[in-house]
């Protein structure tokens, strides 16, 4: 599921159940969605500090949450929550507390925390900025200590509530350092009642060590709603420069095998919120998003669009149904490539890092995302071999540059000649979709192979499906 399409938003319980079922009605897929950090104090736009962490959440604008996970497990969508890596004393004296006084010994001063500090942000800490000497006035910050294993005990413990109401996977902010996302992963492996020991995470993708694949998935961070931003403040990015994050070596992204990027971008940052936001980079923004391993659509709260096509244009809204519902019909593809990445350590995106705005998606598809606004055609370096257009079935010779068509409604999509690519019938989420019918696209050049995997766990093929062909 984690391959379909995931949304997230600043919605209290009747907004989410509402917002999904717009999404639905508008007939685009959605395998996941989270609440992000208003979860803890809706009330208070998540401006806190309480409720940062609390482990209670909201509970006035979250009143009966397992009806609302309730209703996304009947529509076959997985849910999740933000949740944070520290605890803000004021608003949370309770949880500071068991973290904190009941369990400090000799050998652990500050409990199950790392270290307890000023708090030097006013993120979620309502807006405040805390000055030296204020530690003794109820404004400490604890850092869980995740490299405790009492510690992780504790914060799993605290977790386990939400799960048991219907949570299935967590997304992680103001931190990612690994013990942090080790200790979640694993929460959402063994308490997850849907995910049966498969956990799943959004991480920010601060660091590209290997060892962090053990705990995907990664996202590009909060990045500025613009075609081009190119600064490491926050946000951070634009299209562009997402796309450069995941196509040049050294950049974050690169080499990452479960990414994605907040489609649209995440915030206008300083900028003023134009009167009427930005319909085709929104769509392109899109079309990259929907070949990346990772498929999600999320925006700051303050968005008028909030990254939802159908509030952009008639247009955007029937490009988007497309492109993501491509995206399903693709998932035997998608998910048998994110295998390969498990067993044999090769990733969907492959870049030779020479040509920045392009890259492949497995082995048969060359992708070319439109970077530059009102650009309706694009400039491919195609490899040696033949290639074949996606939408047109132009066939073109490789080891060349060439110019391709890329209007509005569609992403440059090159096949390599001999490719066989399997896809299946269209269905509103991947768990209410199957594999019982597949449709092959075979474009014949020599010997082709390619190796379908599918969910050992579930699916249980009759030995009489077995045909000769």
């Amino acid at each position: 599921w984690a391959f379909g399409v995931l949304y997230g938003g600043y919605t209290d319980q009747s907004e989410t159940i509402g917002r999904i079922k717009e999404i639905i009605n508008h007939d685009y897929p959605i395998d996941g969605y989270w609440i992000d950090s208003w979860f803890w104090n809706y009330q208070n736009k998540g401006r806190g500090p309480s409720g940062y962490l609390d482990f209670i959440g909201d509970t006035i604008a979250y009143p009966k949450m397992e009806v609302m996970w309730d209703f996304m497990k009947e529509n076959k969508i997985k849910s999740g929550i933000w949740i944070w890596d520290c605890v803000i004393e004021e608003g949370n004296e309770q949880v500071f507390k068991e973290a904190y006084l009941d369990v400090k010994s000799k050998e652990n001063p500050v409990g199950y925390f790392k270290s307890i500090s000023i708090n030097k942000s006013t993120w979620h800490n309502g807006g405040k900025l805390d000055q030296p000497g204020q530690l003794k006035k109820g404004r400490a910050l604890g850092d869980f200590d995740f490299e405790n294993p009492n510690a992780v005990k504790y914060f799993h413990n605290k977790l386990a509530p939400f799960f048991n109401k219907g949570v299935d996977f967590l997304k992680l902010d103001r931190s990612a350092r690994l013990p942090y996302c080790k200790a979640a992963f694993e929460a959402t492996q063994a308490l997850g009642l849907e995910t049966k020991g498969r956990g799943f995470l959004l991480v920010h993708s601060e660091s590209k060590a290997e060892v962090y694949n053990k705990y995907p998935a990664k996202w590009t961070d909060d990045t500025q709603i613009a075609w081009s931003h190119p600064t490491e403040n926050w946000p951070r990015g634009g299209l562009k420069e997402n796309v450069e994050y995941i196509t040049i070596p050294g950049q974050k992204g690169f080499d990452v095998p479960f990414i994605g990027c907040d489609i649209g971008g995440y915030s206008y940052g300083l900028e003023p919120i134009p009167e009427k936001e930005d319909e085709e980079l929104f769509i392109r923004w899109a079309q990259f998003g929907a070949f990346l391993p990772i498929m999600e659509v999320f925006s700051a709260y303050e968005t008028p669009s909030n990254s939802l096509a159908w509030k952009f244009s008639e247009r955007a809204d029937e490009i988007f149904r497309a492109t993501s519902q491509l995206r399903l019909k693709l998932f035997p593809y998608i998910y048998s490539y994110a295998h390969q990445s498990r067993w044999e350590g090769e990733n969907i995106i492959r870049s030779d890092g020479k040509c920045a705005y392009q890259y492949h998606f497995g082995e048969e598809l060359l992708v070319g995302p439109v970077v530059e606004k009102g650009a309706v055609t694009k400039e491919i370096y195609l490899p040696p071999g033949k290639w074949i257009d996606f939408h047109t079935h132009k066939v073109y010779k490789g080891n060349q540059n060439v110019t391709v068509d890329a209007p509005l409604h569609q992403i440059p999509i090159l096949i390599r000649s001999g490719a066989i690519i399997p896809m299946r019938n269209y269905a509103r989420s991947v768990e209410l979709g199957n594999n019982e019918h597949l449709s092959l696209m075979v474009f014949p050049e020599g010997n082709s192979a390619f190796k379908l995997y599918e969910n050992f766990l579930s699916l249980v093929i009759p030995v009489t499906r077995y045909v000769p062909l």
